[in-house]
């Protein structure tokens, strides 16, 4: 579902709801212990939030951790 989503913010130009939907899909894979998916999202999303936007860019940061074996 999560892919479909982000199919779809991305193909109206939306870049807070991509980023969002990339985040939603690097923690569902994360839980299923598919980090190494999941950190290429976790870039994505990054890369679309606008530099205002920083809970979610901590948010990432701390999903980063996670999928790295940080915590």
């Amino acid at each position: 579902m999560f892919g479909t989503a982000v199919d779809f913010f991305t193909g109206r130009s939306e870049p807070h709801n991509t980023a969002r939907a990339l985040t939603d899909l690097a923690e569902t894979l994360h839980d299923a212990g598919r980090d190494t998916e999941a950190l290429p999202r976790i870039t994505e999303a990054e890369r679309l939030l606008d530099p205002a936007a920083e809970p979610h860019r901590q948010y990432l940061s701390a999903l980063r951790s996670r999928c790295e074996g940080g915590a």
